[in-house]
């Protein structure tokens, strides 16, 4: 299903525009960590995560040691890319 803007899609009123957020200045960190619990989003293989996530150049290997962690920096991966392109499609 395609998001549209100004739609609730459930899930406490979640909003499309709610994850744009995350590209915004300052700390997304309570934002990011809201979405995860919200949609209960996990990763199969954390080293592939890890890896995937250390090629953007911002964590080191010590930081990518922390595999929860590791989602919410996904996730506010996500919402940057998100708010970029403007291209958003969600499925459950």
């Amino acid at each position: 299903m395609k998001i549209e803007e100004g739609q609730s899609y459930d899930k406490e009123d979640f909003y499309p525009e709610d994850i744009t957020r995350l590209g915004n200045s300052g700390d997304q960190y309570d934002l990011a960590k809201w979405f995860q619990y919200q949609f209960q989003i996990e990763v199969d293989d954390p080293n592939y995560l890890a890896n995937f996530l250390h090629e953007y150049g911002a964590w080191d290997w010590d930081n990518l040691e922390d595999r929860k962690e590791n989602i919410i920096r996904l996730i506010w991966i996500i919402g940057c890319d998100i708010k970029e392109t403007g291209i958003f499609y969600y499925s459950h």
